[in-house]
């Protein structure tokens, strides 16, 4: 069953892949005279990925994906991988031997100590995968093959929320980033179950409001001694309501740009990364990297990080749509 459109969903993506972009900015510390970043880099990331996981259930349900039948399945699963494990493979394979190479002359954010280390923690140990921000495109092809067997097995989305429930709560292994996939799959289920019911979805936009003030007091977690899972968790089921309901708020009815950023949310979320670190690169050999030139230069890298995304992508479209829209 083909998916309706939903401008509103477009709308929510683009603000999630503005706060993934935001927060590849500096992959470790800041720039001195810049604490600021710190402290919002660690807000923005106790919620920005369960809110993009909760998106992806969201649609995935929403598609009725979840249902492919036992004879559809093979088809499915190869236009999955085509769609996810192609890309994944491609662009970590770009990432690790570009920092390899150009580590020799060009600043570079973690990079391989060999082309052999870092294709090895590519997918082995993966909290050091020099391409650890492309880790979502991984996880989404594993609940993608996932959830079709579960749902056949008589799981149903209530129920694949209490296990991502009790998937958060095990530790899990970073090979094959399987620590992830068990952290984030709570948030997918949940996207799955607003999706197919048709009574939970309104409560966000008829209380907003309300969702806001819930989520921005949950932020403030950020100063207290709560372990980073469990504000994640508080943060990240808090940003669910809060952040769809305010996508479908009047106001943002007509907006164009958080639709537009929408539709170019997978070729920013591959891209940004590269573009961020070139750009990072070139600063540092033209200007220092402190103070207000650092500001100067995280808006930069931020502005190029969203947008030379969607120019590659427009530019390249007819080679590369196929796996990037």
């Amino acid at each position: 069953m083909p998916a309706r459109y939903r401008p509103d969903i477009d709308r929510a993506k683009g603000l999630a892949i503005l706060l993934v972009v935001f927060g590849h900015l500096m992959a470790n510390g800041y720039p001195r005279g810049n604490a600021w970043y710190d402290t919002a880099k660690d807000i923005v990331y106790s919620f920005h990925m369960p809110f993009f996981m909760y998106l992806s259930g969201y649609v995935f349900s929403l598609a009725n994906k979840q249902a492919v039948g036992a004879r559809a399945y093979p088809g499915f699963l190869r236009d999955r991988a085509v769609r996810l494990l192609v890309p994944f493979a491609l662009f970590g394979l770009l990432t690790v031997a570009g920092k390899y190479f150009s580590s020799s002359f060009l600043y570079v954010d973690d990079p391989p100590h060999s082309l052999l280390s870092g294709l090895r923690e590519l997918v082995v140990n993966t909290d050091n995968s020099p391409a650890l921000s492309i880790w979502y495109v991984y996880v989404l092809f594993l609940y993608s093959a996932l959830m079709p067997l579960l749902w056949r097995a008589g799981l149903r989305w209530p129920g694949a929320v209490v296990l991502g429930a009790v998937l958060f709560l095990i530790p899990g292994t970073d090979f094959l980033y399987l620590d992830r996939a068990a952290r984030f799959f709570l948030f997918f289920a949940i996207g799955g179950l607003v999706a197919s019911r048709q009574d939970i979805e309104p409560w966000f936009r008829q209380a907003v409001l309300l969702w806001l003030l819930l989520f921005n007091a949950t932020l403030f977690t950020e100063w207290t001694a709560l372990p980073a899972q469990a504000r994640m968790l508080l943060c990240g089921i808090a940003a669910i309501p809060a952040l769809h309901g305010l996508v479908q708020a009047r106001f943002l009815a007509r907006d164009r740009v958080l639709r537009a950023l929408g539709g170019y949310a997978f070729s920013i979320y591959l891209l940004n990364t590269i573009v961020i670190g070139l750009a990072k690169a070139g600063y540092l050999k033209l200007a220092p990297f402190e103070g207000v030139s650092a500001t100067i230069a995280l808006t930069l890298f931020f502005a190029a990080g969203t947008l030379v995304p969607i120019l590659i992508r427009r530019v390249a479209e007819p080679v590369l749509a196929r796996i990037m829209r």
